[in-house]
Order: structure tokens, then sequence, then C-alpha cells
């Protein structure tokens, strides 16, 4: 009869945890002792032998005091972008700004082209279980979330600072969609804006406007982007000190924005709105149709980043033009080159136009 082979809590310990690593579960740095301990209901004494089996085995750094270990090579090969391998599947992780059904149509029509083209490419593509504010884009949230996330690649559209700076410091590769990635060491792709808002202020000026509101989310402020910097200096130009009233905050909920519209025509009413997206530019309609106010002869509008839905307005709404396939081909480009072992990181800016439209006026 052959003898049953027992396994120790130890082995089976380091098995679970060898696994976790082919897998690609964990990168970076590996939760700490206590914590793996918990998720597998085992001592802190079989964890730290188990641990020390992978050191030996070269998967994991030696534990230092009051550090963490770091993931090596996963049974002795390199990681998936680390160059000299062959194309291989990925699986790639987008880390939405809010859910799906909340983004702007824009970006939800660039996502899903992504996701379609990668998804025939044979590489998997799949919506993280929590979004950047469900974590409160908090980067001890985002560490514990990201080391809990299976994932050959990350794609972050509309990041704040703070979420890019976290992503920057990681090994896993990523690539960020808009946001504030200029001055990071991470791949980005995105519209470059700024001339062409500069563009829309100055415009507004000659035609006499001088209460202009720009309606932008708070990524926008915090800290000040270049978008926003370009459009106070050319109010500056003409004497106008922006403040609160010019790029005002506003909670970023319908009935916020809609408390937002209120309070701006309740005494000193605009005359142009300069919004962010096709979602604001749309409820700016109907606030000012349920007002009695047209656009262009009361209130002049300008949409910065339209949805496909729009051109059916008539007249043609003010806007900036740009190539939102130019982003979406060059994320996918940049998805095959990871595949292949080849990372950079690459900021891509495509450039923006402003077109007038039907909707900007001389002030009446």
């Amino acid at each position: 009869m052959n003898k049953v082979r027992r396994i120790s809590i130890l082995d089976q310990t380091a098995e679970h945890l060898r696994k976790g690593l082919r897998s690609g579960r964990w990168r970076g740095e590996l939760p700490g002792v206590l914590r793996l301990a918990e998720e597998c209901a085992v001592s802190k004494g079989a964890m730290r032998g188990a641990l020390l089996l992978l050191e030996k085995e070269g998967l994991v750094s030696a534990g230092q005091a009051g550090g963490r270990r770091t993931v090596l090579a996963r049974g002795g090969i390199p990681p998936a972008w680390e160059k000299g391998r062959k194309s291989r599947t990925l699986r790639i992780v987008i880390l939405l700004y809010v859910p799906l059904a909340e983004e702007s149509t824009a970006i939800h029509h660039l996502l899903r082209d992504i996701q379609r083209s990668l998804v025939a490419s044979g590489h998997t593509v799949e919506f993280a279980a929590k979004t950047q504010t469900d974590l409160d884009f908090a980067p001890s949230r985002l560490a514990r979330f990201v080391a809990a996330t299976p994932a050959d690649a990350w794609i972050v559209p509309g990041a704040p600072l703070a979420v890019l700076e976290f992503f920057a410091a990681q090994p896993v590769p990523v690539i960020a969609i808009g946001g504030r990635s200029l001055g990071l060491e991470i791949a980005s792709a995105g519209v470059d804006g700024t001339p062409a808002l500069g563009a829309v202020a100055w415009r507004l000026m000659q035609l006499g406007h001088r209460r202009l509101v720009l309606i932008c989310g708070r990524s926008w402020r915090q800290p000040l982007g270049r978008s926003i910097m370009a459009y106070t200096a050319v109010l500056a130009q003409h004497g106008i000190t922006a403040d609160d009233y010019h790029i005002p905050d506003f909670e970023p909920t319908p009935a916020g924005l809609n408390a937002l519209f209120t309070s701006l025509f309740r005494v000193t009413p605009p005359t142009a709105l300069i919004l962010e997206s096709g979602d604001y530019s749309i409820a700016a309609l109907a606030f000012l149709t349920q007002r009695g106010l047209a656009v262009p002869r009361d209130v002049s509008l300008v949409c910065l980043h339209p949805d496909a839905s729009m051109q059916w307005c008539h007249p043609p709404m003010a806007r900036l033009q740009h190539d939102d396939n130019a982003v979406a081909r060059h994320v996918i480009r940049w998805c095959r080159a990871v595949a292949r072992g080849h990372v950079d990181r690459e900021s891509k800016l495509f450039p923006a136009e402003f077109d007038e439209g039907g909707t900007i006026g001389q002030v009446r």
C-alpha cells in the first residue's frame, strides 16, 4: 500500500502564496505577515515560515525589519512586461473615475471601443470592481485594492493627481487617459485643450462678454491645471481677476449642478457658460429653456468635450473638436506593446481646435 503523503500547514501556505504570485495577484510589495496570515487562516509563525521558503526560491525579497517583502520573478520567470518576451495574452483592468453608467457618453464610447479592439486581439479587458470615487482617491486604499486585483496592465481614465502619482510608483504597467498625468513618469494619452480653451475665452471677450463662467469638475482645480490657468490668464489680460464666480465649485451630481445654475442666475447671471462635458451642456440647455432664456441671444454656450449626440443640435454647439479615435488607437497600441514586453511612459497629447458653431454671440 502506498503511503499517504501528509502536507504540512507550512507547505500548504507556501503553495497558496506561489499560486497567488503566478496568477499575478500580488505586485510590488506583498501585504504584511498579519494580513496574509488572516487571509490563509494560519498562524503568523506558519506564514513567516512559508515566506522564508519563497525567499529561498527567489520569488520574494528577504524580509527587512519594519519593511515588507517585494515580489520578484514569478517561478524564475520575469514579469510579463519585461523586455525580451514574446507577445502574450494580457489581463487588462480599467479603473473608472465613476461607474460607467455615470461617465460621459464620449468616455463611455471611447472605453468600449478600446475594450472591443483589445478583446478581439485575444486579451481580457474588464472594469474594476471599484471606482476611483469608491476608493476616495486615497493611495492607501488604492494600494490594497490593486494588490488584491490580478492585472497585467491598468487603464486609468480621468484620474486626479493623487491617483496617478500612486500608479506612477507601481511596477505594473499603467496608461492614463486624460487626467492630471503631465509631469509624471506614467504613460498617458489625452487631448490638449489648453490653447483651444484660451482661444474660447479670447473670442468671448471679443464679443463683449465679461461674466464668463467655466463649469468643470473638481479635478481641474486640485491643484489648478494648465487649462484653467490659460482661461484665467485671458481674463487677467482683460482686467478681470478670476474668482469663485468665474470657476465655481459645486457638488458633482445632477442636483448639485442644478443648484449651481440656480445660484448663478439669481443675481448676476452669466452671459457665457463654458461647460466641461456634453452632459453639463445638455443640463444647461434644459435649465435655460425653463427660464425662458435663449441661446445665444441671452447666454452663449461652449462645450469643451461634446459627445456624439450633440451633433444633432441646431444650431451646432460651439465646441472643442478633437480626435477621440486617435486617443483610442494610442491606448490600444500601448497595450499591444506591453503584451510584446515593451513598456514606455510616454505622454501623448492630441490637439483640440475651437469651432464657434452657432451658440455664441455678441453681448446684448
